[in-house]
């Protein structure tokens, strides 16, 4: 394990203010830290950002009724059912996303929903096995995306996402217009902006 191991690049006191530590944690994209004694360094337990989402679910706060147009990114990375996977996981590489919506090229509709859970679930795990060239072409995104996505609208409160989140174990949510087509999305890191005072992403 010493041979491939990394040492983590945020380490926390015990005695560490959470919500500074939290608003550090976002900063690095980092969702879980380990925690060490201020005294011995030695290692007391982990601090994640869905404890922090846990907690807040709880507590009746004011930000719970801020309406998803308010936090939602609206530069949406998205793919089409007839993307290979391979770009698939190309694009998760690259923009360090673990999912992305699934929408109807022509309109943007969202059909489904992606993620590395999915492909995993459906044993697509190495790139070069899921190649774009050769007889098969590769596995394509509509043989393994969730469907129906679950979306939310603009004016659904942040609490909406929060618990739907929470409850079903979300990483994020596409957020759509009447015609259900893709407008943005809201993923942990924008609630947890949300709750500590972020900016509205881009």
């Amino acid at each position: 394990v010493s041979q491939v191991m990394e040492n983590p690049p945020v380490v926390f006191r015990a005695e560490e203010d959470a919500r500074r530590a939290f608003k550090i944690m976002l900063e690095f994209d980092e969702w879980y830290v380990p925690v060490v004694n201020e005294d011995t360094g030695r290692y007391v337990g982990i601090l994640s950002l869905d404890s922090f989402l846990r907690t807040m679910l709880q507590k009746n706060v004011k930000e719970h009724e801020k309406r998803l147009s308010e936090i939602m990114t609206t530069k949406v990375e998205y793919v089409v059912p007839e993307d290979f996977i391979s770009r698939v996981w190309r694009k998760m590489i690259t923009f360090r996303y673990a999912g992305f919506p699934v929408v109807r090229e022509k309109d943007l509709v969202v059909v489904g929903i992606i993620t590395q859970h999915d492909l995993l679930k459906k044993g697509y795990t190495r790139i070069e096995l899921e190649s774009e060239s050769g007889p098969r072409l590769g596995p394509r995104v509509k043989e393994a995306m969730t469907t129906p996505a679950i979306t939310l609208k603009p004016y659904n409160k942040v609490f909406d996402a929060l618990n739907l989140m929470i409850k079903n174990d979300f990483g994020r949510i596409p957020i759509v217009d009447d015609s259900n087509a893709l407008v943005g999305i809201v993923d942990r890191s924008d609630l947890c902006k949300s709750y500590l005072g972020g900016g509205k992403p881009g």
